[in-house]
């Protein structure tokens, strides 16, 4: 066959009569063989029984050579197999057989090794064509089973994976028996670049086949977040092979990021620790094609110890009256744009009376708010944006934000979001949100605005501010955690719908008292 992968062979230049032959070095050994191939030169005036003799003794040097770089080298073979690194496999494949082609034509054919070549290129090029045709790769499978071997794989031959992988090649062997049909009549062929080393299993090659696979179930900006902490890991632990990675790593790339980039170590966990053990979960797991032995990340813990509180998490009722007058008065703020005013004014009110997520408000397009038997309602969803979990649900708009004047600014806005300005391009590959960021803004203005201390999360405290006050007017458990956005615990749960309760649990949630000198109203805080 034109194709199959030749053993080295000694061969006698025409012009020079000198003896030689070439061996290509395996992927996994060339970095320290130190060349991607070996071609020796022997002296014409040798017999042919010295340049054999010559010959055995180099061939025996280079693939003990080759013996001993593995054996000091060499992972376990591997039994698995994803299509990403199928695709990778194949495409080496296809780049060493034009490659073969190539070398030899590039030493030179005498006419009738050009007439018995054309010949052999003929008959490959049929068989190949009925082959694909047909599905068999019969013909070609040990020579398939020697390559991926050679790349550390040891696929069952009664796999789904091995036959995907074998026609795969099957279908590269066709390329290139056609390839060398066109070089033989003349025309110029240029060789496949070959991909990096399949059998290196690459932190970001890891990363490619978890993004092919979760590209349909996690949000783009998800991915481009992962992306960023897994390269940045990468950046940290070289070339290793994926596979030979520990939680050591985790923890020396985690100590790195705090001393040399001044992370928090709370940050770190919830982030670039969470990305590595996400990516490497799903590649340890029976979905994941178990690419890597363990999830390196699985057991890391490089969290601070939890500060001392001398407080509750939720705001004081003078607090509380803190933010909401500067909101207030934030309607009257000639100094900013018009959606930063309206983020500002509105925003603290709705999380106030709805324990929403802050982000989850700045995002709030004017499509989201409808009116459904004389209740105004607004639904949070993952199509205005980042929504936790992904889940839909409806919240109903409370009547002392309605009394503010909600609705006239409601009624002033024809579509579109509510709380940025959409006309301000984000970049293609922002991890943060432009709502996202007007969430952090609103944080920053109301900490300068109302001194609050910094040991109460002024955005998130509302969470907990909402859900506290619910629990004292006796609001059921499963309707605060609807209206707070709360994940359900038992799987029974999960079957109860209560939008139609929504409403009038709302109605008994009792108005904050913003006037420190009024007596309390009825049904107020």
């Amino acid at each position: 066959m034109a194709f199959a992968l030749r053993m080295a062979k000694l061969t006698r230049d025409p012009k020079t009569g000198n003896w030689k032959s070439r061996k290509a070095i395996p992927e996994d050994c060339r970095g320290e063989f130190g060349k991607r191939e070996d071609k020796p030169v022997w002296p014409a005036h040798l017999t042919e029984t010295q340049a054999r003799e010559a010959f055995g003794k180099w061939l025996s040097s280079v693939e003990g050579r080759i013996s001993a770089i593995r054996e000091g080298t060499k992972q376990p073979d591997r039994t698995t197999i994803s299509d990403f690194e199928i695709e990778r496999l194949a495409q080496l494949w296809l780049a060493h057989l034009m490659q073969e082609d190539e070398d030899l034509r590039s030493d030179g054919l005498s006419e009738r090794d050009f007439r018995r070549h054309g010949e052999t290129v003929e008959l490959d090029d049929f068989t190949s064509a009925q082959q694909v045709a047909r599905g068999d790769t019969s013909r070609l499978q040990d020579e398939i089973d020697d390559f991926v071997r050679s790349h550390g794989f040891d696929i069952d031959p009664v796999s789904p994976e091995h036959r995907k992988l074998s026609l795969r090649f099957l279908k590269d062997y066709r390329r290139a028996a056609k390839a060398s049909v066109e070089r033989q009549a003349g025309e110029i062929v240029e060789n496949p670049k070959a991909p990096e080393d399949a059998a290196k299993l690459t932190v970001m090659g890891l990363f490619n086949s978890f993004e092919a696979a979760k590209q349909s179930r996690l949000g783009a900006r998800t991915l481009r977040g992962y992306k960023q902490k897994l390269q940045a890991f990468s950046d940290f632990v070289g070339d290793k092979d994926a596979r030979s990675l520990t939680d050591d790593n985790v923890y020396e790339w985690a100590a790195h990021r705090e001393r040399e980039d001044k992370v928090q170590p709370h940050i770190i966990q919830k982030n670039d620790v969470a990305a590595v053990s996400s990516v490497f979960g799903w590649a340890a797991s029976k979905l994941g094609g178990r690419l890597v032995p363990a999830n390196i990340a699985a057991e890391v813990d490089i969290k601070a110890p939890e500060p001392i509180r001398d407080r509750e998490p939720f705001f004081t009722l003078a607090e509380v009256r803190k933010i909401l007058k500067a909101a207030r008065k934030a309607a009257d703020d000639s100094t900013v744009h018009d959606a930063r005013r309206n983020a500002r004014r509105w925003c603290p009110w709705l999380c106030a009376y709805s324990g929403a997520r802050i982000t989850e408000t700045t995002q709030l397009r004017r499509e989201d708010f409808w009116e459904e038997g004389g209740t105004w309602f607004y639904r949070i969803t993952p199509s205005a944006g980042s929504v936790k979990n992904r889940t839909y649900r409806r919240v109903p708009l409370h009547e002392h934000v309605i009394a503010e004047g909600f609705l006239d600014f409601l009624r002033s806005v024809k579509s579109g979001a509510l709380f940025y300005d959409p006309s301000r391009r984000e970049k293609e590959d922002a991890l943060t949100s432009r709502a996202a960021l007007e969430s952090i803004r609103i944080a920053e203005w109301l900490r300068d605005e109302t001194k609050i201390a910094k040991d109460v999360r002024i955005n998130h405290a509302w969470r907990h501010t909402w859900k506290t006050e619910a629990l004292g007017v006796e609001i059921e458990e499963r309707i605060r955690d609807a209206i707070a956005g709360h994940s359900v615990g038992r799987t029974a749960r999960k079957y109860e719908h209560p939008n139609g309760l929504l409403a009038a649990a709302m109605k008994r949630f009792p108005r904050y008292r913003l006037d420190d000198e009024a007596a309390p109203a009825a049904g107020e805080v």
